[in-house]
């Protein structure tokens, strides 16, 4: 299935199942189940989530310029593997001061964007990004799964 095809199907995950259709019979094996105690909430979903950034304006920056072509608009875009590969990069390159990160990871201000300061804050991010990018490319099997920077506010 496409991308496309399955962000709709995940959308219309009830409606498949309610219907027993050919989608279903496609994806029914994939779905996966959530639960937060917490909230006392359950959910499932096509969909994993593999990393979170909140307030990490530079990563966020990056995937707009790289991923969205310059559209800062929510949404779903795919992500390959070599942009993967390129901005855990950037990062390793960032954290041993080989670049300056002005240069290379901006940081971008806005009302839900957190500090544009070059501080500890940003190098933390940078540094857990790069990690998250490492798993993320020993692990991720690319030739059959597709990875999703999705963002709102």
């Amino acid at each position: 299935m496409s991308l496309k095809e399955i962000l709709s199907a995940d959308i219309h995950l009830r409606e498949h199942e309610e219907k027993n259709d050919t989608t279903y019979e496609k994806i029914k094996q994939h779905i996966k189940h959530f639960e937060d105690k917490e909230i006392n909430i359950q959910w499932r979903s096509l969909l994993t989530e593999v990393a979170y950034w909140r307030k990490a304006n530079q990563i966020h920056n990056w995937f707009v310029v790289h991923v969205s072509n310059g559209l800062d608009e929510c949404g779903t875009y795919e992500i390959t593997k070599e942009s993967i590969q390129e901005l855990h990069n950037l990062c390793i390159r960032i954290l041993s001061k080989k670049i300056p990160p002005q240069k290379v990871l901006p940081t971008k201000s806005g009302f839900y964007f957190g500090s544009t300061d070059y501080d500890h804050f940003y190098f933390y991010e940078i540094k857990r990004t790069a990690s998250i990018f490492e798993e993320i490319l020993k692990n991720l099997p690319f030739d059959t799964h597709y990875l999703v920077y999705n963002f709102s506010w």
